[in-house]
């Protein structure tokens, strides 16, 4: 199983089974809309990033 997920892998150009681990650390992996997005809704900001959908939220906190 090992030997067949490191070719899969490599056929794929992974980067961590190329070694250019280095590389994951530059992916831009989130909007900067949404950065630090629990704490600012927790904070009252009123921040509904485009994959949420604003009826995904309780209207009042919930305990």
């Amino acid at each position: 199983m090992k030997d067949w997920l490191f070719s899969l892998l490599r056929q794929q150009n992974a980067p961590r089974i190329l070694g250019n681990v280095d590389i994951l650390d530059r992916y831009t992996w989130m909007q900067t809309e949404t950065v630090n997005f629990y704490e600012r809704r927790m904070r009252g900001e009123p921040i509904v990033p485009n994959w949420i959908d604003p009826t995904d939220f309780a209207p009042q906190a919930v305990e």
